[in-house]
């Protein structure tokens, strides 16, 4: 699972920018220089944007990068976002295609009420702390290109990241401009649901549906296709806000399986239905509990739960937390 050399073009520009030898920083974050790099893995990349952090004493080093990315960076793929219809189909053609690019971090969105959570998520066992550079020239991108695509000054609601919160967050706040919060469960960025129905400004339409067939070909060589987890865990989405509730039938019959087939599927991956089911309801209630006004009676009704006590029993087994408390620490940071 590596990345192409597109992604460390801009960080070493960046730190070339800033005084900092190329060469020195690949060798200093253990990366062979012999010759132009090619490919990393997640790991080399999470080493080298910290080293160049350190080395050129730009601690929000990450941040800069990010929020000087475009799309057209990231090869067919970032094309084919910018030159979607719409925002919401700019975040459908990223979480399509975006194994074109790399299969070792992704996004995933998770859309519920008037908010729109994209999650980014990586394989390996990095710590937080070390893939905190990576991670946050990721969350900058992605709102710099929220922003420039759709012309307006919409922006996200919250930014969310896995690790603690640096010495000084003034960076942070500048290219933010938004709530922050810092050792959360997950590393995401909050949009008004509305973003997503805003056309994309300079798009070019017929330019996007031809990169989206080149894309579609390309998975076909590649041999990969949308992760049958990721598609599952819409789908059960999907059901829950249309009707409360999700049986292995339905899911079957959306799923193009059987339920036998859908069934083994999960096993192999060390799921049950029951499991991904609860799953997709807890992530809706984090949602849904974050606006204060909604009461947590009215949340369990609408995520198919047949009580609130079983709601409750559910969460807090899931999140360590009752929904009452879970709602108290969000409007405890959000106070600070």
């Amino acid at each position: 699972m590596h990345f192409p050399a597109e992604t460390t073009e801009k960080l070493l520009m960046h730190a070339e920018q800033l005084g900092v030898s190329r060469q020195r920083l690949l060798e200093q974050a253990a990366v062979d220089s012999r010759g132009e790099v090619s490919q990393l893995s997640y790991e080399q990349l999470a080493a080298l944007y910290d080293e160049a952090a350190r080395s050129s004493g730009d601690d929000a080093f990450g941040l800069h990068v990010g929020e000087r990315t475009s799309p057209t960076m990231y090869g067919m793929l970032g094309y084919g976002v910018a030159n979607s219809r719409t925002f919401g189909e700019a975040l459908d053609h990223l979480l399509q295609f975006q194994r074109l690019w790399s299969e070792a971090v992704g996004f995933e969105v998770v859309r519920a009420a008037s908010k729109v959570r994209l999650r980014y998520w990586h394989q390996g066992r990095l710590s937080a702390e070390a893939r905190r550079q990576e991670s946050e020239q990721m969350m900058a991108a992605m709102l710099s290109f929220a922003r420039s695509a759709v012309g307006s000054t919409i922006g996200a609601i919250e930014i969310r990241f896995e690790h603690k919160a640096p010495p000084d967050t003034t960076e942070h706040k500048r290219v933010f401009g938004c709530s922050i919060f810092f050792d959360a469960p997950s590393t995401e960025i909050v949009f008004p649901a509305k973003l997503l129905e805003m056309p994309l400004t300079g798009a070019d339409l017929a330019l996007g549906r031809l990169i989206k067939q080149h894309a579609e070909a390309a998975l076909v060589a590649h041999g990969t296709r949308e992760p049958f987890l990721d598609r599952t865990r819409g789908l059960v989405r999907e059901s829950i806000l249309a009707s409360r509730q999700v049986s292995l039938a339905s899911l079957a019959e959306a799923s193009g399986l059987g339920p036998r087939t859908l069934q083994r599927k999960l096993r192999q991956r060390g799921l049950t239905f029951r499991e991904i089911v609860e799953d997709a309801r807890i992530d809706l209630a984090r949602l849904y509990l974050e606006d204060p006004s909604t009461a947590i009676a009215r949340i369990a009704f609408d995520l198919g739960y047949s009580q609130p006590s079983a709601f409750h029993r559910a969460f807090l087994r899931k999140s360590g937390v009752t929904p009452q408390q879970y709602r108290k620490q969000r409007e405890g940071r959000e106070r600070h």
